[in-house]
């Protein structure tokens, strides 16, 4: 059975379990629990794809969960952005955050604030 990888997480794939739609990409899987799927979709920068070979292709343009929809059978079908400047944006918040935190520490010490 093919299989996905994220998060440190492996789940079951249904047959022609991924399928691109211009900006998005629908994973397809089987799972126990709506919340590991969650947990397991909660940072999509990595998503590898394992064939029942063993070959593995790794989608590293993922920007965040647009959707999830539970099929109520232990299926899920989860629709990921893959929006290139959706992801640059991310990318760049994350940086911004950083920043800005490290700025407010050095401005709070130097006015004695630490």
């Amino acid at each position: 059975m093919e299989k996905i990888s994220i998060n440190g997480q492996l789940l079951n794939l249904l047959p022609m379990g991924i399928n691109p739609k211009g900006n998005t990409r629908s994973f397809h899987v089987y799972s126990s629990s709506a919340s590991e799927v969650d947990e397991a979709f909660s940072n999509v920068s990595t998503v590898t794809h394992i064939l029942e070979s063993g070959e593995e292709t790794e989608y590293r343009d993922c920007v965040e969960v647009v959707l999830v929809t539970n099929h109520k059978d232990g299926t899920y079908t989860v629709e990921v952005s893959v929006d290139a400047t959706g992801r640059k944006v991310n990318d760049l918040q994350i940086y911004t955050d950083s920043a800005i935190c490290e700025l407010t520490m050095v401005l709070s010490m130097m006015m004695g604030g630490f």
